[in-house]
């Protein structure tokens, strides 16, 4: 019973400073959901802001880096059981039959179980089940997938450009009548391997069945889908199943809906040893094997400059899905045609960090730079002048150009590269400065981002995300690809799918351009601008262009 003028709200709490009286907004909450509210309140300030903007630290971190947080890899469970599994190494073959008798001459070894598409070995320890599993000579059906390999998934990609029907996936003007008319024409040609997600953790669940209840322990990036995966396979209503989302040891898109095939074996196994828990591992030859890998594609692409050197047409074409617009250029380019053609599949697809931006990311700013050298004027420069109606496009390109000295000296041989992509809302700006030595090898000595993402909840969070998604995309421009040889993926771990390692890290610097466009996501848009920097900034250093992930001289 007081004016509202004379209330305040701050902390989770509305005070009355003349009485001392106060209540917090839960108190209030019953009496709030019987009012109308205002159809345009006033928004708070940036500059009264006092958790948004500002670093908080995370509250996790404290327990990772000493060990105590827990993984769907840690769980423990009174009686638990032990579970590890082989499914075909090429991709549709289904298990005919198994011996069982080796696995079980394995100490701790307790049951084989199979499934339709793969052998399970459980055992009192995770050590004995691998050895069980690795004791056996399973027999899998012929899968038509069986002939595959890498130089004949890239030859039925060219084919599909050279003979197939496309999908349009973005058309403006007059593509090919453009080209045609134009003063000068640049073609190439790119294309990037299939790619494991390769997270620390392997895949891995803990599941426990009985008539009436499944419970579940994973490491999902998203518990909801998981769920209803393991009710399925359980054959419960979605209510019986509880389901206890872990802390991921890396996710990237591997353990998103769709890729839940580890939840769903792991409740499989579970029912089949009801009413014990089973905590199913992969091993990481099963991960690296087994994967939804990132699409591999082909992609050509065609410009056409004007008697100025500014590019009127830009025609491009790929194999591959199509993923969120991310092959339509952001540039102020008047004729645009990009037509989608679908190759056969060797492998199966999922989402991986920032999905097809990565690819074309990749594809396009490689393409822009060949445009600029061909209009023989400075990349960054032609970049920006085509940005002429996207400002915050234009001041991440600014600013990252006066972070890394752009104009200024370079070592003798080394050379800068510039890329920018927009993704997830956000736009970044990248600049790596690299040399190549003597024997082909690259060193990418120093990165530079600018990004806007319109305004960063929690910056320092944000700083990290944009840093691990350049070591991301840096592993795999450098290091990283998924090849097949009679139908299998040849890589099984680490030492044949390298990652970055601290010695191979570039110097950092990462900013942030404040702007006051809606906010995007910070997971993702780190990834796809490196590759390309990189790339174009050993054009700079040896006038060599590389159109081929990952990055080789020779």
């Amino acid at each position: 019973d007081v004016p509202v003028e004379e209330l305040s709200a701050s902390e989770s709490s509305i005070t009355h400073a003349g009485s001392g009286r106060s209540g917090t907004y839960g108190e209030f909450a019953s009496a709030a959901a019987e009012l109308k509210p205002p159809q345009d309140p006033p928004l708070k300030p940036r500059s009264e802001f006092k958790l948004l903007g500002h670093s908080t630290p995370r509250p996790d971190l404290p327990s990772k880096v000493v060990g105590e947080a827990t993984y769907a890899v840690d769980v423990a469970l009174p009686d638990m059981r032990y579970a590890t599994v082989a499914a075909s190494p090429v991709p549709g073959g289904m298990l005919e039959s198994v011996d069982h008798a080796p696995a079980l001459a394995i100490s701790g070894v307790l049951r084989v179980i199979e499934l339709p598409e793969a052998v399970a070995v459980v055992a009192d320890g995770f050590t004995p089940a691998l050895k069980g599993l690795r004791a056996l000579q399973p027999v899998f059906s012929a899968s038509e997938r069986g002939s595959a390999s890498t130089e004949a998934m890239y030859a039925a990609h060219t084919q599909v450009l050279d003979t197939g029907e496309g999908e349009v996936d973005h058309l403006a003007g007059e593509g090919e009548t453009a080209l045609a008319n134009a003063a000068r024409t640049v073609d190439a040609e790119y294309r990037v391997p299939y790619l494991a997600h390769a997270t620390m953790e392997p895949m891995a669940a803990t599941a426990q069945v009985s008539d009436q209840r499944c419970e579940v322990w994973a490491g999902t990036q998203d518990p909801l889908n998981a769920r209803s995966v393991a009710a399925k396979a359980a054959g419960l209503d979605e209510e019986q199943v509880v389901f206890h989302n872990m802390h991921l040891g890396g996710g990237f898109g591997r353990r998103l809906p769709g890729a839940f095939d580890y939840v769903d074996q792991a409740v499989r196994i579970a029912s089949a040893m009801s009413p014990a828990p089973v905590k199913l591992i992969w091993s990481r030859e099963e991960d690296m094997q087994h994967d939804f890998y990132r699409p591999a594609l082909l992609a050509r692409f065609k410009g056409g400059l004007d008697q100025e050197g500014q590019t009127m047409a830009w025609v491009s074409r790929f194999s591959g899905p199509g993923d969120f617009g991310a092959a339509r250029p952001y540039y102020g380019i008047p004729h645009q045609e990009i037509i989608t053609h679908a190759p056969p599949d060797n492998l199966r697809h999922g989402s991986w960090r920032s999905v097809g931006h990565s690819q074309q990311g990749f594809f396009m700013e490689s393409f822009v730079d060949e445009l600029a050298v061909a209009a023989g004027k400075d990349p960054y420069q032609y970049r920006r002048d085509m940005l002429a109606e996207k400002p915050r496009h234009q001041a991440v390109l600014d600013r990252v150009t006066q972070m890394a000295d752009w104009n200024g000296p370079v070592a003798e041989g080394h050379g800068k590269g510039i890329a920018i992509v927009e993704c997830f809302g956000t736009a970044v700006a990248q600049v790596a400065e690299v040399s190549v030595d003597s024997n082909g090898q690259i060193k990418v000595h120093s990165v530079w981002a600018a990004v806007d993402c319109g305004f960063a909840v929690n910056p320092d969070q944000g700083l990290a995300q944009v840093q691990g998604g350049i070591m991301f995309g840096l592993s795999a421009a450098l290091y990283q690809e998924i090849t097949l040889k009679d139908g299998a993926v040849e890589q099984r771990s680490f030492p044949d799918y390298r990652s970055l390692t601290l010695a191979d890290a570039p110097h950092l610097e990462v900013e942030f351009v404040a702007s006051n466009d809606s906010m995007g996501g910070l997971g993702e848009p780190g990834v796809p601008p490196i590759a390309p920097a990189v790339a174009n900034a050993v054009y700079a250093a040896t006038g060599k262009r590389l159109r081929t992930l990952p990055l080789r001289m020779s």
